[in-house]
């Protein structure tokens, strides 16, 4: 069930895939891993060998503190995962460690949304950074995914190869997202 497909979006040598799915939250992971399983095999496990050596923990680690907050998580994250894993041939144990990096990676993000009169047309803009070390190496395996789920609401969220979830992004709706890391001790 489901489908998705994948287009590319080019300026000279840069390209920035842009994949669409469509269907339950586990086919549209599976789709998803399908479609972006090179750059997930490229990308996550040279990313987990130098995030746990940054953070000083191993990955079995990472999937103690995903089992942890896992139940605190919303069903359709894990499905979706499941599919992702299943799609690309990835682990789950290990992109489920993955996704619990965000939990203890110290890093500390900035956002900004102007409108109205701060603005020169009065409409919304916002954007946001996300400041993981570039050592992670996930600047170099972008996606943006556009989710049409079977029940829900469309969404689009700019991403890496293999993260789900979003730390910024926007619905068919116009409502925008932007999740805030804080490492205050960093500062």
């Amino acid at each position: 069930g489901g489908s998705g497909h994948r287009i590319e979006i080019r300026n000279g040598d840069v390209h920035l895939p842009v994949v669409v799915v469509r269907g339950t939250p586990y086919e549209m992971g599976r789709h998803l891993g399908q479609l972006i399983s090179q750059e997930m095999h490229a990308f996550i496990p040279k990313a987990m060998a130098g995030i746990t050596a940054e953070l000083g923990v191993n990955e079995s680690a990472l999937r103690e503190v995903w089992s942890r907050t896992a139940a605190y998580t919303d069903d359709r994250v894990e499905q979706e995962l499941i599919g992702l894993a299943d799609g690309s041939g990835m682990s789950l144990s290990l992109l489920q460690a993955m996704h619990a990096v965000p939990l203890l990676m110290p890093y500390s993000c900035s956002s900004i949304a102007a409108w109205g009169k701060a603005t020169e047309d009065g409409h919304l803009y916002q954007t946001r950074d996300l400041d993981w070390s570039l050592e992670v190496g996930a600047h170099e395996f972008p996606v943006i995914v556009v989710y049409i789920p079977d029940h829900g609401i469309a969404h689009v969220v700019p991403t890496f190869a293999g993260m789900i979830g979003a730390h910024t992004g926007m619905n068919a709706r116009g409502i925008v997202l932007s999740e805030m890391g804080d490492a205050s001790a960093k500062e």
